[in-house]
């Protein structure tokens, strides 16, 4: 049974086997999908306007890497413009298990239901790969307390924040909150509006049984500190975003100040993991380094691209 909502899919250069999955495990289960893609190449395009042609899914292309806070931005404008209630934010790796959105909607109808005002519901995430459990957190004055897998029981729980894959939104939830952040452009753009939506007095809850097949950074690499350990692997230009985006995140006055310090140690322990650890270490150091002065410069957009802003969003 379709339920009415649209997903949206942002592609950059996907993997076809994978992106093939995710659209045939997903597309059973909503009434419309919606493909954005960020500038892939060639072949990759190729490949995504024949399968539009076959009637899988629409696809709307940018041109170029837009980021995906702006490319999910055009797909969330295309759903309300076909008149969905629905959103389901998708990656282009995330594979939903069977029944995820439909456990998803009942759980925003009951809990909306009960008088909650939400933001958003989102799944379980499990990695494939086995490479351990995405982490959920609440926040409590200035500490953010991670919520361990043996405290989730069945009923959905709240939550600081959800990741965008398998984010289940009500359209005119939009209108109180905002768009994602553009200039963001790729880390950190789901805390961001989380956060926003929580300083809104919206709540965004965890469904533990629905499930959502999502592999966690682009592998691991184990490292000896203090004992072995092992870290999420991430690309030097990814490792930009990520700190400089959590400086920026840091400046804005309705980001939790519990965030603010769990984010600002990860800050310290990616310098140390990464530019000391995981090989290419120099390019790792240089570019988290350059991500940091740019952050404290309240720098944003593409990587490099010279702007500034506000360190609030509205």
């Amino acid at each position: 049974m379709t339920e009415p909502v649209c997903a949206l899919i942002v592609t950059y250069n996907p993997e076809v086997a994978m992106l093939r999955n995710a659209i045939s495990a997903v597309g059973s289960q909503v009434a419309a999908i919606v493909v954005v893609d960020n500038g892939s190449e060639p072949r990759a395009l190729a490949w995504l306007r024949q399968q539009e042609g076959s009637g899988r899914f629409t696809l709307l292309t940018q041109g170029r890497n837009t980021g995906v806070a702006a490319a999910q931005n055009r797909a969330i404008y295309w759903a309300r413009e076909q008149g969905f209630d629905f959103v389901l934010i998708m990656d282009q790796d995330s594979v939903p298990a069977p029944g995820m959105v439909t456990l998803l909607r009942n759980a925003w109808l009951s809990l909306e239901a009960d008088g909650e005002a939400l933001a958003a519901v989102g799944p379980m995430p499990i990695d494939p790969h086995g490479g351990g459990e995405t982490p959920f957190f609440r926040i409590a004055g200035l500490r953010a307390e991670r919520i361990h897998s043996h405290d989730i029981g069945a009923e959905p729980l709240r939550v600081a924040y959800l990741i965008s894959s398998g984010s289940l939104i009500k359209l005119d939830v939009f209108d109180r909150i905002g768009l994602m952040d553009e200039g963001l452009f790729i880390d950190g753009v789901d805390f961001d509006w989380c956060f926003r939506a929580e300083a809104r007095g919206l709540k965004v809850f965890m469904v533990p049984m629905a499930r959502l097949f999502h592999s966690l950074g682009t592998g691991r690499h184990r490292v000896w500190f203090f004992g072995r350990k092992e870290v999420l692997q991430h690309n030097p230009k990814r490792l930009y975003f990520m700190l400089r985006n959590s400086i920026l995140m840091a400046r804005r006055p309705y980001i939790p100040a519990g965030w603010k310090v769990y984010s600002l140690r990860l800050v310290l322990k990616r310098l140390v993991a990464f530019g000391l650890l995981v090989p290419p270490r120099s390019l790792n150091l240089r570019m988290m380094l350059t991500g940091i002065w740019h952050g404290i410069q309240g720098r944003d957009g593409p990587f490099l691209k010279r702007t500034k802003r506000s360190p609030s969003v509205s």
